[in-house]
């Protein structure tokens, strides 16, 4: 089992570099809109409900949207994947991590989904990309950019992403939790389809 400060540090060094930096506004946004999901809001909700002036949240909630953390959804706004994971970020709320299981609609320990989060991050950065240009909104989508760093085993990841071998151990759970519609299996083994 892991250290969960040591997870929570490795995931702030790991994603300080791909998330942009967020203001006290933007976060106190995210946090709004993170909460009330899978339900959508307007900015003049925002406004009316957490005291934001109208035309700051209308430009905190363009600001969002534009970077892919909120996305239109019929009249309002819904908050992503990216949401809830910058929102993590920046204060270090584990209802914000519940909620990426929410929206990722898996069911696996804290701990694994943080130890799964370093690891994605260390893909993202290996592949030159920040969290606005990568697709990990779906679960499946944000599996690929890990798989695309697996040298014949998981484990494999060690010496490719420079992740450590307990937090390799602690995500591999999520990992094949997600992937769990694309493995054949055959006398108890599990082979990834690719």
């Amino acid at each position: 089992m892991v250290d969960v400060l040591m997870l929570y540090f490795l995931f702030k060094s790991t994603w300080a570099s791909l998330l942009p930096p967020l203001s006290s506004g933007g976060v106190q946004a995210l946090n709004f809109y993170v909460n009330i999901y899978p339900a959508s809001a307007t900015p003049y909700e925002l406004y009316k409900r957490t005291g934001f002036q109208l035309s700051s949240a209308y430009k905190t909630v363009r600001s969002l949207a534009r970077r892919r953390f909120l996305s239109l959804d019929g009249r309002g706004y819904v908050a992503t994947a990216k949401a809830a994971l910058a929102l993590y970020y920046a204060s270090g709320d584990v209802y914000a991590l519940r909620s990426l299981k929410k929206m990722w609609d898996i069911e696996v320990r804290d701990e694994a989904l943080l130890a799964y989060l370093v690891v994605l991050g260390s893909a993202l950065k290996k592949l030159g990309l920040d969290v606005t240009a990568a697709y990990i909104c779906k679960p499946t989508s944000a599996a690929m950019y890990i798989n695309e760093f697996i040298r014949g085993s998981y484990k494999s990841l060690h010496h490719v992403l420079g992740v450590p071998e307990e937090v390799l151990k602690e995500s591999y759970e999520t990992h094949v939790k997600i992937l769990e519609g694309f493995m054949a299996r055959c006398n108890r083994i599990s082979v990834l389809l690719r």
